[in-house]
Parts: structure tokens; sequence; C-alpha cells
């Protein structure tokens, strides 16, 4: 009976923390979602998503990396969900300029979220276009175009999620075998972001493969966002995996 009882505690901690957590996220203008592991980092936005599509909010989901547009396909939770409120805009039926145009000049209505997923791919996808031998014009163009998707989501008075999948680099100046982890877009999606947040999963005895603990923490957050998130915040819950 004491293990049931501690169990029940737990999580119904853990879906406060969620509920906390989502409730944070709206009150938000542009947050950056970065994390080492992918899965992790789309079965989270899902997260957001489905509570944004569950209110009647509109979405707008720039897929990139695709792996959301794969879940959402194959996954009966979430299937239910499709609407005229979830707009998806994917790197497999349009280049990557013009895809953006095409979030620009979307039906669109005030309220709800844009997904941008993910920075990396973004990058990328302008890296490969124009067949380039360094990143520097591409990363400097996904910043344009960040910043008209940012301002379009200000306009209408939506949330705008900025994912990032870490990368790891040799560290400046010492040894070549230190290796940091950093932002892709560095400088310019930390100077963009209101807030920072880093999502990882963590291992306990409750989960199992398709049963996740996932860990939000808050790595920093701009004055005007106080409110919402504060500096060393975490949250703590389990979500459902989808493979």
């Amino acid at each position: 009976m004491k293990y049931e009882t501690s169990f029940s505690s737990l999580v119904n901690i853990r879906v406060s923390q969620l509920e906390a957590f989502l409730s944070s996220i709206k009150e938000c203008q542009t947050i950056t979602f970065s994390s080492q592991n992918p899965m992790i980092k789309t079965l989270t936005l899902s997260i957001i998503v489905d509570e944004f599509l569950s209110s009647k909010q509109q979405v707008q989901y720039v897929d990139l990396d695709l792996q959301y547009s794969s879940m959402f396909t194959n996954s009966l939770d979430h299937r239910h969900l499709a609407s005229e409120t979830l707009q998806m805009f994917r790197s497999r039926d349009l280049q990557t300029v013009d895809l953006v145009i095409s979030l620009l000049n979307s039906q669109v209505r005030k309220g709800g979220i844009i997904v941008v997923d993910s920075i990396n791919t973004l990058q990328m996808l302008l890296h490969e276009s124009e067949h380039r031998i360094d990143f520097v014009k591409s990363n400097h163009e996904a910043a344009i175009l960040i910043t008209l998707i940012q301002e379009f989501a200000c306009r209408y008075s939506k949330a705008l999620i900025l994912a990032n999948v870490m990368r790891s680099r040799p560290r400046k100046g010492q040894d070549f075998r230190l290796w940091d982890m950093e932002l892709s877009g560095g400088r310019v999606i930390k100077f963009k972001s209101d807030v920072i947040l880093s999502v990882s999963r963590s291992i306990d005895k409750l989960q199992n493969d398709k049963i996740w603990k996932v860990d939000v923490a808050v790595e920093s957050v701009l004055e005007r966002n106080k409110g919402a998130f504060k500096e060393g915040q975490s949250f703590t819950f389990t979500l459902r995996s989808f493979t």
C-alpha cells in the first residue's frame, strides 16, 4: 500500500509539472528548444502541439526534419487531432525559401503557435541548395528567415518555437581533443530567444521502452519573460514514446 501511495504521488507531481510547463510555454514569444536527442525533441514538441490543438488554436509546423510528419502520419494518438487548426509545411514538398514564403502567405488567425523544426536542418538545406563550401552565408540566410518568421508570429500573437539539436564543436583556443556542446545558430539564436530550454531523457525504475522520463531545464531567460520561466527552473514528466 505504501508503494502504491508513493507511486500515485509521483505521478501526480509529474502531471502537475507537465501542466505548469505547458502553461509557461503559452506565455512566451520565442522559445528555443535544445536537445542532444532528436527523438526526445520531437516527442516533447508533439505534446506542446497537442496542447494547442486541443484548445482549437492554430498550429503551423515547419517540419524540416520530417520526424514529426512521420509520427503524425503513423500515430493514432495524433491522427484524431488533424483538423483545419494544424498546417504542415514540409521540406520534401517545397524548397526551403519557398517553404517559408508559403508559411508567411498562409491562411492565418491570431493566437496559437509556430514550430520551426529544426534550425540545424534549415541551415543544412540552405547550404546544400547553393553548393557552398562553408556555412557562413547559409547561416546568415537562416537568420534572416528566422527573423521574418518571428515578425510574422509577433504580428499574429503566436508563440514561436525554434527546435535545435545540440552539436559538438572543438573548444576554441584549447586542446583539439576537448569538445563542447553548443546551439546551432550560436549567438543569433541566443539573441532572438526569450527563453532557451534544454530537453533530455533520464533513466528511472518506472520507465520502459514506451514510457520515457523527460527533464526540461531552463537555461536562460530574457528579463521580459521572467514571469513565465525562471532561470535554473526545471520540469520533469513522463511521456509515451511513439516508437
